[in-house]
């Protein structure tokens, strides 16, 4: 019995194939954003003492009660664990600098030219726009 058109299962791209990550960049300008805010907080909030565990959990908490963003954020800012004291000043700098460099895939992504890369999926962006992948640029 032959097989007919219907019966073909589609081919799957191959595995290396850049993609476009839906909502991603969404959450990424999000997370970006709520960065600038939490080191506003830092900045107006007792800015030169330390800054604590229990304190940047309060901080992420008062910036988002969204679980998804509130995850995004925490994998985005550095840890403060009891034995690193920071202070809060130095701290809002370093979220500053976080705000600045976009996301993809969970990492940073890397620049290359006039271009912002993804090491893990080849996403590519335009300095100061939204990621696009490879794929979606041919056409």
């Amino acid at each position: 019995m032959e097989r007919t058109q219907a019966d073909v299962p589609p081919e799957a791209p191959p595995p290396h194939t850049a993609r476009q990550q839906y909502g991603r960049p969404a959450t990424d300008a999000q997370v970006r954003r709520m960065l600038g805010e939490m080191a506003d907080r830092l900045e107006r909030n007792r800015p030169g003492e330390a800054l604590t565990e229990i304190g940047l959990l309060a901080l992420v908490q008062a910036t988002t009660p969204d679980p998804v963003l509130s995850r995004a954020l925490r994998a985005r800012i550095p840890e403060v664990t009891g034995r690193s004291s920071v202070v809060r000043r130095d701290f809002s700098a370093q979220l500053r600098e976080l705000a600045a460099v976009p996301l993809c895939c969970g990492r940073p992504m890397v620049q290359d030219g006039e271009q912002d890369v993804c090491r893990s999926c080849g996403a590519w962006a335009d300095r100061g726009a939204a990621p696009a992948s490879e794929e979606a640029s041919d056409g």
